[in-house]
């Protein structure tokens, strides 16, 4: 992109920026916090928690929030918070304190503030223009279009007379050649908009960028929409039309409702679907996508229901599953869109219909297949599913669909075309709550193979107690069966089931479905499986308990500060804190090698 955004920032303006925040200035902003000894805390603002845990250190200049696990300085918060990009928070804090904003290519900087400042002035003329022009304002009333929204979304209109726009330029020192550079003129200096209702097309700040335009009296000579050209600052493939006015919404639903058109837009927000954007009159791109995910991974596809919105559809959801979003849409009644539900229901109504015809995408694919009788329609759109699932990157996620639908289908699910990927390589995996798993399976592994030698000297069972000295089992049952396996270990240098089974009966049954439990089937199989195999199992248990031990250390510390009123004691906790933190970082790193040198 070519916008001050991606210019390269003086480091005079970072550093006067660096100088000058307040953390607590900044972020009293858009959070209320309470002093409690010597920080400040409340609930946090990137989660709905009801226990505070968000604390803000002003002698450091720093905020943590341990719910979310987002933490640094005023500029990290006010990315994470408004989720913008650095050079845009640089500039966003800029301006709250009233520093010059330099770059190292000044040139480009005034072109850029000049053409923002004409798409403001622009802006506003089309929008005055509308509020004084009866037509437009009786289209805009006939497509059930307010007057609030028409404010909220700044809706303008472009007059029929050439004249206007031009006469304007000149009252306002605009200059018309910046104009054909901004596309709004022609080379004739015509306004590409005239007579069309215009909707401002603003970024996740709210900065207009371009415009998109509908025609208000049906005429097969003229396309219906036309948007602006590209430009330095408009590129159609990274905007998206109500992003700005939905972005809090779509946080605070972790939902985004995609649309097609200007006026389902306005349709939905005016009913109180307000988290729905629009994809502005071209084909979703990747670009387009991401600016959704800096918001929410849940995506709704609410497109038109005739054939070309159905392809539409379908195009698009391979493209956003590819993205490890989570994909839902809305089953339109035939013929109907998002507009013309809202023209037939109240907003009340929309709003309930809406929400009981969202769908999970993948499972309603693969319910109407199941429900189609004609036998290569229904192989046919199985396929089109299974793409769908194939598509989708997350191991675990794309696991659960297979499993799904083939109960759906009545199906073996080794028997579907899945293109799996590797589980243990995965974040997602290595982050999901195994730890009464790995616990059992650990288990498993010292009653059935802990007498096994993986070398010339040592047992499976003594590697397992020297690398686990430092750990307990969190689950206490397992616990207790770990501490009657050692001992009995200690006494006798070797493991008897049947002797612990006897000596401890209310824990009997326990152990005999450990022994049998599916979670070490890998290994069971085998009635003789490799030594260095049980020892890889072994070895990764072993890591996902250390992993468990430390978060669970953290949630300790973190309970301790959100009770804590003592200055000393609060930073003290807050570097704990962080230093367990570092300490999970490494073994998480360290699972990812562990697999990866396997694989």
């Amino acid at each position: 992109m070519n916008n001050f955004t991606s210019m390269n920032l003086s480091e005079e303006t970072i550093n006067e920026v660096k100088n000058r925040m307040d953390i607590l200035d900044v972020i009293s902003d858009f959070v209320s916090l309470k002093k409690t000894g010597s920080v400040y805390k409340s609930l946090s603002p990137f989660t709905e928690e009801k226990t505070p845990s968000f604390f803000v250190v002003p002698q450091k200049g720093i905020f943590k929030d341990f719910s979310s696990g987002v933490g640094g300085d005023a500029i990290t918060f006010i990315m994470q918070h408004e989720k913008l990009t650095f050079p845009e928070a640089i500039i966003y804090l800029a301006k709250k304190y009233g520093i010059p904003i330099k770059t190292k290519d000044s040139k480009n900087y005034k072109q850029y503030t000049y053409s923002q400042e004409t798409l403001n002035k622009i802006t506003s003329f089309y929008h005055q223009q509308l509020l004084t022009n009866n037509k437009a304002l009786q289209y805009l009333n006939s497509r059930g279009i307010k007057h609030e929204t028409i404010k909220q979304f700044n809706i303008g209109y472009s007059p029929s007379i050439q004249s206007t726009i031009i006469q304007f330029c000149h009252n306002n020192n605009i200059q018309t050649e910046q104009l054909q550079q901004l596309g709004i003129l022609d080379k004739y200096n015509n306004d590409k908009f005239h007579n069309r209702i215009v909707f401002p097309i603003h970024t996740i700040s709210g900065k207009v960028v371009g415009f998109g335009a509908r025609i208000i009296q049906e005429n097969n000579k003229f396309p219906k929409y036309i948007n602006s050209n590209e430009t330095n600052l408009y590129k159609k493939s990274e905007n998206l039309f109500g992003i700005y006015q939905a972005k809090y919404h779509i946080i605070k639903k972790n939902l985004c409702y995609l649309v097609e058109g200007y006026i389902d837009v306005l349709s939905f927000h005016q009913a109180g679907i307000n988290n729905t954007v629009g994809i502005c009159g071209t084909a979703l791109s990747d670009k387009q996508i991401r600016l959704i995910l800096r918001f929410t991974n849940n995506i709704a596809l609410a497109l038109d229901a005739d054939e070309p919105g159905i392809k539409a559809t379908l195009r698009t959801a391979k493209l956003i599953l590819s993205m490890d979003a989570n994909l839902f849409i809305v089953n339109m009644p035939k013929g109907e869109d998002p507009d013309s539900l809202a023209q037939k229901h109240k907003p009340e109504e929309l709003t309930k219909i809406i929400s009981q015809n969202t769908h999970d995408f993948i499972i309603f694919q693969a319910i109407k297949a199941n429900n189609i009788n004609n036998p290569t329609e229904k192989q046919s759109v199985i396929q089109q599913t299974i793409s769908f699932i194939n598509n989708i990157k997350d191991p675990i996620k794309q696991h659960i669909y297979t499993q799904e639908c083939a109960k759906i289908w009545n199906i073996n699910p080794n028997k579907l075309p899945i293109q799996t990927n590797n589980p243990e390589l995965s974040d997602q995996a290595i982050n999901h709550d195994k730890k009464h798993v790995h616990e059992l399976e650990l288990l498993g592994i010292l009653l059935l193979f802990g007498n096994t030698y993986y070398n010339n000297h040592n047992t499976i069972a003594e590697y397992i107690f020297e690398e686990t000295s430092d750990v307990q089992l969190q689950h206490p049952h397992y616990n207790t069966i770990f501490i009657n396996i050692l001992n009995q270990f200690n006494l006798n240098k070797s493991i008897n089931p049947q002797e612990l089974i006897f000596n401890n009966p209310e824990l009997s049954n326990l152990i005999s479905s450990i022994i049998t439990n599916k979670t070490i089937q890998p290994l069971t199989i085998n009635p003789n499986p490799e030594p260095q195999e049980i020892l890889y199992k072994a070895r990764a248990c072993i890591l996902y308990l250390k992993l468990n031990v430390v978060r669970n250390i953290i949630y300790n510390l973190t309970n301790q500060l959100t009770n804590n009123h003592d200055e000393i004691t609060t930073n003290s906790l807050i570097d704990q804190i962080q230093q367990f933190k570092n300490i999970e970082q490494q073994i998480l790193q360290e699972i990812k090698e562990f697999y990866s040198h396997r694989h």
